[in-house]
């Protein structure tokens, strides 16, 4: 079963998908990068010494 490349690229539709399918990953990878570096921030807070359970009064606000 061959895709016909030409007839698939020329449909008016097939930019507006792609731009969506981009968005879609482009959002989802940048999700996983945040929890990754908040991970990265939390475990050097935690070999410092900080203890990040300890509630904040000024954060209550």
């Amino acid at each position: 079963m061959a895709v016909d490349w030409n007839a698939l690229i020329s449909n008016p539709g097939f930019p507006w998908a792609l731009i969506a399918i981009v968005a879609i990953l482009a959002g989802g990878i940048q999700g996983i990068a945040k929890m990754y570096f908040r991970h990265q921030e939390r475990i050097a807070m935690i070999e410092q010494g900080v203890d990040l359970d300890q509630s904040d009064p000024q954060k209550r606000r």
